[in-house]
């Protein structure tokens, strides 16, 4: 009588290991001190084919905190701005995650950025004409802001604070200016305007694109006087965008340095200026102080600091020595 054979011994066929699907995004993880008006976490922003613009960037703001944000054209700033704003174009790629007052809002549609900008956030953009609509009257603009977010304000209580507002930032004869096209105000009259349309409804978070790029210096300081009368008085936190050391330095406490899309370095204003870690930072720095140049030298540049086309230095790794065979014992 023939058997059967036995079953040839083998390794178990084991099911394939489950594939980890994304998980949503969570609320960040409570930290001492108020809650942060502003929480950008592992943020990364591409257009199209390109290389991306913002590269896994993370920084945080605490209420009434003014943060700078410097590097050089291209480095992101902007495109941070408009990300946190909700104002990036549709073929935009945005990954990570932006948490305004508790909220995300990164990818959010419309109508929910629509309720938080002017109100919770607002943004300062560099060039006020084209901030403000050439067809309207300033004083509708700014009445228009209060407006979408205070619809049950009468008429009158509107214009009295659109004429308190102007009066605010330190406009001359406010009723004139409320009359008024962009056109017939000055540049710093018109981005006074655009100040004061950020300001009318007291936002937690006041975000300002190089607001005073295209000013004069005279123009520019007084701008920056009000910035900081304003934003003290409204207890708001702001993140300052800037290429200007200088200027970052009139406003903000901390400072995050931007280096082609990526936080190279965050550290308080003091230490950025006189400890600054990486070798950008301390061309930045160089750059800025002129005033120790002796009469005579060569300016400083960021070149002299920091090679763009050199990779940034990285840590060695530790390494463990390699094993070793005993060496043969010769025998007796």
């Amino acid at each position: 009588m023939t058997t059967p054979p036995e079953p040839v011994e083998g390794p178990d066929p084991t099911p394939p290991e489950p594939v980890e699907e994304p998980t949503p995004p969570t609320t960040p993880e409570p930290v001492e001190g108020p809650e942060p008006v502003l929480e950008v976490a592992g943020l990364s922003v591409a257009f199209g084919r390109r290389p991306p613009s913002v590269s896994g960037i993370s920084f945080a703001i605490a209420p009434g905190e003014r943060v700078g944000l410097i590097g050089e054209s291209g480095s992101g700033k902007s495109v941070t701005a408009l990300a946190v704003m909700g104002l990036l174009p549709e073929y935009a790629r945005t990954s990570g995650v932006v948490w305004l007052a508790g909220e995300q809002i990164l990818d959010r549609p419309d109508a929910v950025l629509a309720r938080l900008r002017g109100n919770q956030v607002s943004m300062v953009f560099q060039e006020p004409m084209t901030a403000l609509d050439p067809t309207m009257k300033v004083g509708r603009q700014v009445a228009e802001v209060i407006g979408l977010h205070r619809r049950r304000a009468g008429s009158g209580h509107v214009r009295a604070r659109v004429l308190e507002t102007l009066g605010d930032v330190g406009l001359a004869d406010p009723a004139r200016i409320a009359g008024s096209y962009p056109h017939q105000l000055s540049g710093g009259q018109r981005q006074r305007v655009v100040i004061a349309m950020a300001l009318v409804n007291t936002p937690d978070l006041v975000i300002c694109d190089e607001p005073t790029t295209a000013l004069d210096v005279t123009v520019q300081a007084k701008v920056l006087g009000l910035l900081d009368r304003e934003l003290a008085a409204a207890g708001a936190g702001c993140l300052f965008i800037s290429h200007d050391l200088a200027v970052v330095s009139q406003l903000c406490s901390r400072v995050l340095v931007m280096l082609d899309g990526r936080i190279v370095e965050d550290a308080p204003l003091d230490t950025i200026l006189t400890a600054p870690e990486h070798p950008y930072t301390k061309g930045l720095v160089a750059t800025a102080r002129i005033d120790r140049v002796t009469p005579g030298e060569r300016l400083p540049t960021v070149a002299d600091f920091w090679d763009e086309t050199s990779p940034e230095p990285t840590p060695p790794e530790p390494t463990s020595p390699e094993p070793t065979s005993p060496e043969p014992v010769e025998g007796s």
